[in-house]
């Protein structure tokens, strides 16, 4: 059972579904209640004790180490972005941990704060405005979902092997924590390497808020199969039994192959999170009765 199969089938399955279980427009809909601005804690660098007076920023000794431990947190998904004041004043740093102390905990592990190159502080920051972001391109795949069901079971949906064989794929191995595995069987009968997401990792794990793991091509698509994508969920708690989740898709290359990928996850994505409002509808994903379901509905 490929990914690419189970994509064609799922669309045949929602269009008979979909009209049965959603009611009419105007019957028993409500709108959801507006999201909160997001808050982000910012880390604001600037010399301190041992800071070398009239040697540039890049120069001071130090801050390859201080580069280096921000990069770490960037690769994990703790960094929104950050960056040195062209002043050489020191710089800031935008997080995305969940509270003011988790920031701290990283601000104060950062080697030049340590050795008293840099003296940092860490202030809340609501986001209330932004420029509108641009149609989704080459680079981004954005897609959302709202699930009626509580924060934990979305957050289980996605985070254990159990939760993922109820929607994502008919097996999953699921490590949940930074580096485990993050493995898609979606045709377990395949010879291994073909299945599906093998060798996917956890890049960034935050409870309840954040999710993100490498990603793989399907077979179909070979040489960008050997690369990895990146594929990044945010929860947010619109109510206590109401959940959006974001997905995005970044980390593309460039060329007819990469173009073929991103035009086939820019379908995939939207079936999967459709296959997930329908788990939390009416029941777990009967896998067999799905490609049953394919195999009738071909001439």
């Amino acid at each position: 059972m490929s990914f690419r199969r189970i994509c064609i089938a799922l669309p045949i399955a929602l269009a008979v579904l979909i009209p049965v279980l959603m009611p009419a427009p105007g019957q028993g809909e409500e709108m959801p209640p507006p999201a909160k601005p997001p808050v982000f804690f910012v880390m604001m660098h600037a010399p301190g004790p041992k800071w070398v007076p009239g040697t540039p920023f890049r120069e001071q000794p130090g801050i390859p180490e201080h580069v280096g431990y921000m990069h770490g947190l960037q690769e994990k998904g703790l960094l929104e972005m950050g960056g040195p004041f062209l002043d050489d004043s020191g710089g800031m740093m935008v997080s995305r941990a969940a509270s003011r102390e988790e920031v701290v905990r990283l601000a104060e592990a950062d080697p030049a704060v340590k050795s008293g190159l840099l003296a940092v502080t860490v202030k809340p920051w609501m986001q209330v405005m932004r420029a509108d972001p641009p149609q989704e391109t080459g680079a981004l795949i954005r897609r959302v979902v709202t699930v009626e069901v509580s924060l934990a079971e979305a957050w289980k949906a996605w985070t254990s092997s159990e939760g993922c064989q109820t929607f994502f794929a008919p097996r999953a191995q699921v490590e949940a924590k930074v580096g485990g595995a993050y493995e898609m069987r979606f045709d377990p009968s395949q010879p291994e390497g073909t299945q599906g997401s093998e060798g996917c990792r956890i890049l960034a794990l935050e409870p309840m808020r954040l999710l993100s793991f490498s990603w793989n091509a399907p077979p179909h698509l070979p040489n960008v199969r050997k690369e990895r994508t990146r594929v990044t969920l945010r929860f947010e708690e619109l109510a206590p039994n109401q959940v959006r989740i974001i997905l995005t898709h970044d980390g593309w290359g460039e060329g007819p192959e990469w173009d073929e990928a991103f035009a086939y996850f820019s379908k995939v994505w939207g079936v999967v999170l459709k296959h997930l409002a329908l788990r939390f509808r009416t029941g777990p994903i009967d896998w067999a009765k799905l490609m049953k379901g394919e195999m009738e509905a071909k001439p």
